[in-house]
């Protein structure tokens, strides 16, 4: 009659200690979603994201903005600790001189480490960095070109080497 008064309460003790486990875990796994999209945006844990501008004439200078990302931007960078974010500009057309595309942030104009060169004729040119900042703008300089046509578009997140 002993051991059966034993094994009720070492039964009952394991079922709890089984459903304990079961609601912490539980817990830790609603915690950890519930950090990583708050403090890191979903289009950051799922890939990358971004726009794409037709620079509608080519023998004017544009500045193309991205005021719209920089919710996620600051996001990321108040949570990280000196984290840049990846970004991908990419450039394609035809132009009939060499022209820029350059990456600035707001109120520092002309960042000579983020600019990349377009061939006079067909473009097709791709790079790469990381911003800082929390908004940021990218440059089409024409430099001497009058004609042609030419599409811009920039990727925030991963990078596709």
């Amino acid at each position: 009659m002993r051991k059966s008064m034993i094994k009720r309460p070492l039964n009952m003790f394991k079922k709890v200690l089984i459903t304990l486990g079961v609601i912490i875990l539980s817990l830790l796994l609603l915690a950890f979603i519930y950090f990583e999209t708050m403090f890191f945006p979903l289009p950051f844990i799922v890939g990358k994201f971004g726009d794409q501008f037709n620079v509608k004439d080519v023998s004017r200078d544009t500045v193309f903005s991205w005021y719209r990302y920089s919710p996620f931007v600051d996001k990321i960078k108040s949570n990280t600790i000196s984290f840049g974010v990846p970004f991908t500009i990419t450039s394609k057309g035809n132009i009939d001189d060499s022209a820029k595309v350059h990456f600035q942030y707001v109120g520092h104009p002309d960042n000579p480490f983020y600019s990349c060169k377009l061939p006079k004729g067909k473009v097709d040119t791709v790079f790469y960095g990381e911003i800082y900042a929390d908004e940021c703008e990218v440059v089409y300089s024409h430099g001497n070109v009058k004609s042609g046509n030419l599409i811009v578009s920039f990727e925030l997140g991963r990078q596709k080497k």
